[in-house]
């Protein structure tokens, strides 16, 4: 006996809507079973000859009711269709008790079903037609044909062998135009198949050899120097004043940027801080009159009579006049080794040679100049008492006759258009240059520019 599923296998063959797979599994049950073969081949005939039948509307007659009605009147109970609706109500007991009412109606009952079957009957068949001939205009216009699913060719009776070739419904029947069906499903394409590098080949390698080399010496330990750029509220600091010295005692000429959030303001703090500590300091008129006006931009103040110490003694007093100012007037301060263009700038502003990077010499008793070396002494902080020491100093050098003077001249105006002092018209760079003395062989010269912040 067939399962369910060889039966949809059998039916879905006849509709053709098997796919390649179904089709080789449809093959090997007709091969196997006789009762799916002689199943197939009856269902094939069935289906050619119901192909081949032309649908036709069947009108329903007219006379249908009036037929079914005399049928009815020619039952043996005598009664008509009339009788029933007027009949009249009767007692259980009476001839028009419920058992004979009902009794009556089931003639009618009858006639009724078979007037609702025929109708219908007559619906169904109609219905079907319509949707046929519906179905076959569609797929005859937009259904492109379709190649045909593999026909199995039909067995004789004689030919029962189960390895026997399969029955084909076409076999016995003259050839007839098919008529259109729906398109055959898709075969599924198996998934590309993913190509895989070859492994890489293996190459030889060159050996790169040497002798054995001998153990390395220890690393030395490199000092690397960075610039000075401290805030003038860290100057008090011992370690930061160091610095400050170390700085100016490594150059020949030290250049100083101190950034001021004023320019003429910060004139004022170091000019207090100059007199504090017993530098004299010229400034020029010119200058002045452009500081009142604002037309200054930057400022230089250039000496050539302080040492190391003495120059982290003025900054320390910058500081202290700059506490007395709120807000602070002084911000940061900056100290690099002084370059030629600022020998250069130097020499526009005074009108002569500075020299700042010729060391001053002794003369020897041979009569030859030797230069002077350096004190290679070690530099202790600043202290209390090493600052008494250093006014001591300036105040013994005072009444020695040599002062310790400064010039202050314009750096830098707001305006190309603004000209700078010209040396000659100077009055206080004369006096300047007048005064200054020999110079100090621990001296060295700075520029200290002061110009304000950004």
């Amino acid at each position: 006996m067939l399962t369910d599923q060889q039966l949809t296998l059998i039916t879905a063959a006849i509709d053709r809507e098997l796919t390649s797979s179904e089709w080789v599994a449809l093959q090997q049950l007709l091969s196997v079973s006789s009762e799916a073969r002689q199943l197939y081949t009856q269902l094939a005939d069935d289906s050619r000859r119901l192909q081949r039948l032309r649908w036709q509307d069947v009108p329903v007659p007219p006379d249908v009711s009036e037929r079914i009605r005399a049928k009815i009147a020619a039952l043996p109970t005598g009664l008509q269709w009339h009788t029933v609706i007027a009949a009249p109500a009767a007692t259980p007991e009476g001839p028009g008790s419920h058992r004979s009412v009902w009794q009556h109606l089931v003639p009618i009952a009858v006639a009724a079903c078979v007037l609702f079957a025929v109708t219908m009957t007559s619906f169904a068949v109609f219905s079907q037609t319509e949707r046929l001939k519906s179905k076959t205009w569609i797929l005859a216009q937009k259904v492109p044909p379709r190649p045909e699913a593999p026909t199995i060719p039909k067995l004789s009776s004689a030919e029962t062998s189960p390895t026997s070739p399969l029955p084909s419904p076409e076999a016995t029947e003259e050839p007839t135009t098919p008529p259109p069906v729906g398109p055959m499903p898709k075969d599924v394409s198996p998934l590309p198949t993913v190509a895989l590098a070859p492994q890489p080949r293996l190459v030889p390698r060159d050996l790169i050899g040497s002798q054995i080399l001998p153990a390395l010496p220890p690393f030395e330990r490199v000092e690397i120097r960075l610039p000075f750029l401290h805030p003038v509220a860290d100057l008090p600091r011992d370690d930061v004043r160091q610095s400050l010295i170390d700085e100016v005692q490594s150059t020949l000429a030290t250049r100083f940027d101190l950034f001021v959030r004023d320019t003429a303001r910060g004139v004022d703090v170091f000019e207090k801080a100059a007199a504090a500590m017993g530098l004299k300091l010229y400034v020029d008129s010119a200058t002045r009159d452009k500081l009142k006006k604002k037309q200054v931009h930057s400022v230089v103040v250039y000496t050539d009579a302080l040492t190391a110490a003495e120059t982290a003694h003025l900054f320390l007093k910058i500081a202290s006049e700059d506490q007395k100012f709120s807000p602070r007037v002084c911000d940061s301060l900056h100290a690099l080794p002084a370059g030629r263009l600022d020998e250069m700038e130097l020499k526009t502003l005074m009108g002569l040679d500075p020299r700042l990077f010729k060391r001053p010499s002794e003369k020897t008793n041979s009569g030859s100049t030797t230069p002077k070396p350096p004190a290679t002494a070690p530099v202790q902080p600043l202290s209390e008492k090493t600052i008494d020491m250093v006014t001591d100093n300036l105040t013994k050098s005072a009444d020695r006759g040599r002062e310790k003077c400064a010039i202050l001249l314009t750096w830098q105006t707001l305006h190309p258009s603004i000209p700078r002092t010209p040396p000659a018209a100077s009055v206080e760079l004369k006096q300047f240059l007048q005064k200054r003395g020999a110079s100090d062989p621990l001296a060295t010269p700075i520029l200290i520019i002061i110009r304000p912040v950004g």
